[in-house]
């Protein structure tokens, strides 16, 4: 019914940080456990990405965009809130960082 239309899916920010332990207490996640939770994250941003290209939309990868910008950081840098939120968001959740991020990313997307 739309054949111009332009479908985009945006992937989790990311709320571990990418490499390394994490940050007890504000994720209260024991060391040994961030590996394995940081693989389901991706696990679940790589099956959006093949579901994504299955259907003929385009990715856009807030994940990449949002390293460094995780809940460990700090309440200025981050754009996922922990467990305790000291921006308004819900915990794990996006903060307005964090949708501004999103927000540019689709923008970019749309220019090209």
């Amino acid at each position: 019914r739309a054949p111009q239309t332009r479908v985009f899916v945006v992937n989790y920010a990311a709320i571990l940080p990418d490499t390394g332990p994490g940050c007890w207490p504000q994720l209260p996640y024991a060391d040994g456990d961030v590996p394995y939770l940081r693989e389901k994250h991706q696990e679940l941003n790589t099956m959006i990405a093949e579901q994504a290209a299955t259907n003929g939309a385009r990715l856009i990868d807030w994940y990449r965009a949002s390293v460094g910008h995780d809940a460990c950081r700090g309440p200025l840098v981050r754009w996922v809130e922990p467990w305790i939120p000291l921006n308004p968001a819900a915990p794990l959740h996006p903060n307005l960082r964090g949708m501004r991020g999103a927000s540019n990313l689709l923008v970019a997307a749309l220019s090209r």
